[in-house]
């Protein structure tokens, strides 16, 4: 007869003894998951192991990393580095190890793929994870040259790809401050603003997979500048500047490269003042519709300008969530305390923008002005109490038929509350939108308590959204007023942070931030080496 505790053993523990790791899951290359661009010649793998038994640990691992197929650069090829089987319980940052003289150095402009598996305590395989990949960037900008961008703030280009069917085509762009692309009439990428870093010691570059918009035939490339952090008047390394390399590959194994040079046009664009403090005032008369396509024609236009003097930063890959539209409100509430001026209450304080919708423009050349402040009087008026910082959008109407879909393209502001004047009409909760911007910043965890903690709740909601409304880039002290990077700041809130959201890129750009500033400190001051109390540095906060 079986006895009791021997049945227990049996239930309890063979079950578990032979159950197989899960496959490795959160695949991620310098902590981010499938990178489009990155610069490291040593990148680090990370992975998150699952398994179905209790007290489970990893014993060793493999990864293989291959590069691209040569007829089909997005697909993967044959194998350029296999780690073979390591004893190790590491599951981050897990270097790289191919090397020249194995033919394991990564290629630029390149797309490469890898797997994991890991082994258990028993010794048991885990299935081989999906495929990864990640794309390695470049440091040849090849016959690109820097545009002046003050010379005319939308620079365009129009290039044939006829006879040719595309494998790959990637973007590489450093627009300074600022800048949105668009491709064949198409928004390209889903960021909005830019970063901010030390500009003289390191440029910010993002890469673009453009493959699905360019086409057999006439293309064309626009590109509209804003000064961002680079031209701002208290920062001002610079003006308004672009250098752009785009690299198409085709099934056939040729190649093609669109760079900036002096061939583009530029003209100033409807976007007629931008300030990250100020605001933004968007002339719609000035709109040059199908700028973006191949065939527009170019009156008005001017040959683009080449920088005298190019900006002296290191270009490097932009390695962090860029700052997106995350979260939409809808007014809660519209008020109209004067006749002609309306409240909008979205009833959730953020750092963002908003976007303006009419069926009709107003009479031409009357202006829209909004007005974003983050408290409202008790006579129904905003309060906004920031000198420095206005915080205004104005919308200067063309007197079309036409709808008014609008949103600003280089500027945010710290708001609950917007003041609307100029609005031809009555407004509605279509109107308006509110949207939520900020480094795009996965969630880690989300922290609830019971429902009987309605205080604790209230407060983790409101850090929540103070912590995400002062990450543009960096992290700031406000996204309002000041928006710099203060180190005391930023440290205070770190651990709530990291609690909250995936921060190890970001954090890990910041870190670097930190060094760039102290660099550049160090050569303005003599060789102090000291770290100042706000990064990046630009006299003050």
């Amino acid at each position: 007869h079986v006895s009791s505790k021997m049945l227990l053993f049996i239930i309890l523990v063979l079950p578990t003894a032979f159950a197989a790791p899960d496959t490795p899951y959160r695949l991620r290359v310098e902590y981010q998951e499938n990178p489009i661009a990155i610069d490291e010649p040593m990148p680090r793998f990370s992975w998150a192991l699952a398994h179905s038994d209790r007290g489970q640990a990893q014993t060793a691992y493999r990864i293989v990393v291959y590069s691209s197929n040569a007829s089909s650069p997005l697909t993967p090829g044959k194998s350029i580095w296999d780690s073979s089987k390591v004893a190790s319980n590491k599951s981050t940052n897990i270097e790289y190890g191919g090397s020249s003289s194995g033919g394991g150095a990564l290629e630029p402009n390149t797309r490469y793929h890898w797997t994991v598996q890991y082994w258990d305590r028993q010794g048991v395989a885990s299935p081989q994870s999906e495929m990864a990949n990640f794309h390695y960037g470049i440091s040849d900008w090849g016959d690109s040259v820097w545009l002046d961008g003050e010379k005319g703030n939308q620079l365009r280009i129009e290039f044939d790809a006829t006879g040719h069917v595309v494998a790959a085509a990637h973007a590489y762009v450093l627009g300074l401050g600022y800048y949105q692309m668009r491709l064949n009439g198409e928004r390209v990428g889903n960021h909005v603003l830019g970063p901010f870093t030390t500009f003289e010691r390191r440029l910010l570059y993002d890469a673009h997979d453009v493959t699905d918009l360019v086409r057999d035939g006439p293309n064309a490339v626009g590109i509209t500048l804003g000064h961002g952090w680079f031209a701002q008047p208290s920062v001002k390394v610079g003006g308004r500047s672009l250098r752009f390399l785009m690299i198409i590959q085709f099934t056939d194994g040729k190649s093609m490269t669109v760079a900036s040079s002096a061939d583009w046009m530029q003209i100033a664009g409807p976007v007629v003042q931008d300030d990250i403090y100020v605001g933004e005032t968007y002339d719609s008369r000035q709109a040059t519709p199908g700028w973006d396509m191949p065939g527009y024609h170019n009156t008005g236009w001017a040959k683009a300008t080449v920088l005298g003097t190019a900006p002296t930063g290191t270009p490097s890959a932009h390695n962090m969530p860029s700052v997106q539209k995350v979260n939409t409100f809808s007014a809660l509430n519209i008020t109209e305390p004067a006749p002609g001026v309306f409240v909008f209450d979205f009833g959730q304080n953020v750092a963002g923008f908003c976007t303006l919708h009419l069926d009709q423009s107003g009479p031409a050349g009357s202006n829209l002005t909004i007005l974003h402040a983050e408290m409202m009087r008790e006579d129904g008026f905003v309060q906004h109490r920031y000198g420095n910082s206005p915080e205004l959008t104005v919308y200067i109407f063309d007197g079309s038929s036409n709808p008014v879909d609008f949103e600003p393209y280089f500027t945010y502001y710290g708001f609950r509350f917007v003041q609307v004047t100029g609005f031809p009409g009555t407004p509605d909760h279509d109107s308006l939108q509110s949207h939520f911007t900020h480094s795009a910043v996965d969630e880690e965890s989300s922290i609830v308590f019971s429902d009987d903690h309605d205080i604790l709740n209230g407060a983790q909601h409101i850090t929540r959204f103070a912590s995400l409304s002062n990450y543009i880039s960096i992290p700031t002290d406000c996204p309002q007023r000041e928006r710099r990077g203060w180190l005391g700041d930023a440290q205070l809130s770190a651990e709530f942070t990291i609690h909250n959201f995936d921060m190890a890129s970001s954090y890990s750009k910041f870190i670097r931030d930190i060094r760039d500033t102290q660099l550049l400190v160090f050569n303005q001051t003599g060789g102090k080496g000291e770290v100042p109390d706000c990064v990046p540095w630009y006299h003050h906060g």
